[in-house]
């Protein structure tokens, strides 16, 4: 057989695979949401009908479809689309059959406005989620089954608090539709699942902390407490603590100055029994400097307050200024650090906007303005970073591309089957 004719066969199988996959697997979502497309084109939630959410394509298009939310059935009054209310009991009140039978099977009707079993059949209550069953018809609801001799939900879903009812499971960062599908404790669905108000992304974003609200609250990251308290740190003993370059005053951390620096108010001097004068921290009145101190004692305050013109000199002005210790960088520059090059930089959970440090706040969560939303082309719209108008999410970046993944995907099978077609040349020139 030639080289050819062996990389020609290739390439076509890799083509049909996955033409194969794309069709079944939409056939297969058309089948389970049939009953909830209003088939109305969508960009947000918002242009949907009452009840319904808007659902984007597998492949990105600028367009999506409005979906009954789970619960929910679609209708046409008027020839306009709507979304009612599928009964959870017999008797419940309905307006039309599917109300009933998507419920409680074929055998149920809408009869004078409520739910009713038809004549010559009879209701049989069916058990909730964890209790005992022996087939799944046993168990309420249609995606409900017998597992193990107990009414579970699939493994791609979980249960709602009345136990008679099957969530998707929607892990954070990923799109939904309720705040019942995202899993995640403290969690909620912000068109994707996000950690609720007063929570933060845990280190490895799976679960939701709750903010510190003030120094020495407890944490487990650095982000719960950089979040509500500038400047800060989650210290070894799990609690909040000023960042290092920082002290406590009130609860609050301000920047340690010492005698004879810089300062912007008396909370950054550090040294006990000073202020801060026109700028500069220096001994309160009826004290005196000696030895990077204040004392009632007079005969060291001319030497140190020379000594404090000539280390002034020695702070930084701006970032990226040379430095060999954090204070040089934190007197004049907030939430900053020496880096590595002996160059000031700003501190973890911070980045440079036009030399100054912002905090740096990821898709999705919440922000104060533009220059906290880190991702490249996003920005602060209504308390959240988006990306910008133009722009999609794409893998917690934003992309103008459409059909990025689409084709990032095609060419890494592609070139898989360039591997295989070099190794057969190979092979041949080998004989």
């Amino acid at each position: 057989m030639s080289v050819y004719g062996t990389s020609q066969r290739i390439i076509w199988f890799l083509l049909g695979f996955i033409n194969f996959f794309y069709l079944q697997s939409t056939y297969a979502q058309e089948v389970i949401q049939s009953n909830r497309k209003t088939a109305n084109a969508c960009v947000t939630s918002a242009t949907c009908p009452t009840n319904a959410f808007c659902e984007h394509n597998k492949l990105p298009t600028e367009f999506g479809q409005c979906i009954c939310q789970e619960g929910y059935f679609i209708v046409e009054e008027n020839k306009i689309k709507k979304c009612h209310k599928v009964a959870n009991n017999i008797g419940e009140p309905c307006f039309y059959q599917e109300a009933c039978q998507l419920s409680f099977g074929a055998d149920s009707e809408c009869i004078n406005g409520t739910c009713q079993c038809k004549p010559n059949s009879h209701f049989v209550p069916k058990d909730v989620i964890g209790e005992y069953c022996k087939v799944s018809s046993n168990c309420i609801g249609k995606e409900i089954v017998c597992r193990s001799g107990k009414c579970e939900c699939p493994f791609t879903s979980h249960t709602n608090a009345n136990r008679t009812y099957c969530h998707r499971t929607i892990q954070l960062g990923e799109p939904c539709s309720s705040n019942e599908e995202c899993i995640a404790e403290h969690s909620m669905c912000h068109e994707f699942c996000i950690c609720r108000a007063g929570y933060i992304l845990n280190s490895n974003k799976t679960g939701c902390l709750k903010i510190a609200s003030k120094l020495y609250d407890d944490c487990e990251i650095d982000d719960q407490c950089l979040t509500t308290i500038g400047c800060s740190k989650c210290g070894e003993n799990n609690t909040c603590i000023c960042a290092k370059g920082y002290h406590d005053v009130n609860y609050k951390c301000f920047s340690s100055i010492a005698l004879g620096y810089r300062c912007d108010r008396n909370e950054n001097c550090v040294t006990p029994l000073s202020e801060c004068k026109k700028g500069i921290c220096y001994c309160k009145e009826g004290y005196q400097r000696f030895r990077m101190q204040c004392s009632s004692s007079s005969n060291k305050m001319i030497i140190s307050q020379l000594c404090s013109i000539f280390m002034s000199a020695l702070i930084a002005s701006k970032l990226y200024d040379d430095c060999e210790i954090d204070d040089q960088c934190l007197t004049t520059i907030g939430c900053s650090k020496c880096g590595e090059n002996n160059t000031c930089i700003c501190a973890k959970g911070y980045h440079d906007v036009n030399y100054k440090c912002f905090s740096s706040i990821a898709l999705g969560y919440r922000c104060d303005r533009n220059e906290n939303c880190v991702t490249p082309l996003s920005e602060c719209k209504k308390g959240i970073c988006y990306c910008k108008e133009g722009y999609q999410r794409f893998r917690m970046q934003c992309s103008s591309s459409s059909n990025k993944m689409i084709i990032s995907q095609l060419c890494s099978i592609f070139m898989s089957a360039l591997n295989l077609i070099k190794n057969d040349i190979l092979i041949v020139f080998a004989y």
